[in-house]
């Protein structure tokens, strides 16, 4: 995930809670191990099956193939970078996916997605 880190996972907690109230599940995640459903824990080293998929953000699971091609991440990133809403300020991007999302997951059944 872009640049390295310089905390090692036995500091993750030590460190932020130096600076802010922690309140998590003790879990160091570690996002470049994890993969498809399975959550890479970074102080134990094991792999834990995730029901949990970031309240359901990640429903397609960590580092799917197809979000790892390069290509797609250069066109994501730009995207991620800027984060324009959407609402306000319309792009060609937001286009494509605003008629692949119609077209593969609304389908007949919704008149208008989104708004």
């Amino acid at each position: 995930m872009g640049r390295g880190t310089s905390v090692p996972a036995g500091k993750v907690h030590e460190v932020i809670e130096a600076h802010q109230l922690l309140k998590d599940t003790g879990i160091v995640f570690d996002p470049a191990k994890s993969r498809g459903s399975y959550l890479h824990e970074a102080l134990s080293g094991q792999d834990y099956f995730d029901f949990f998929t970031m309240f359901a953000s990640s429903p397609i699971g960590y580092n799917h193939p197809c979000l790892a091609n390069p290509e797609f991440v250069q066109y994501i990133g730009g995207l991620a970078i800027l984060k324009p809403t959407l609402s306000d300020l319309t792009t060609t991007a937001y286009a494509d996916f605003v008629d692949t999302f119609a077209r593969v997951a609304a389908g007949r059944i919704f008149r208008t997605i989104f708004g």
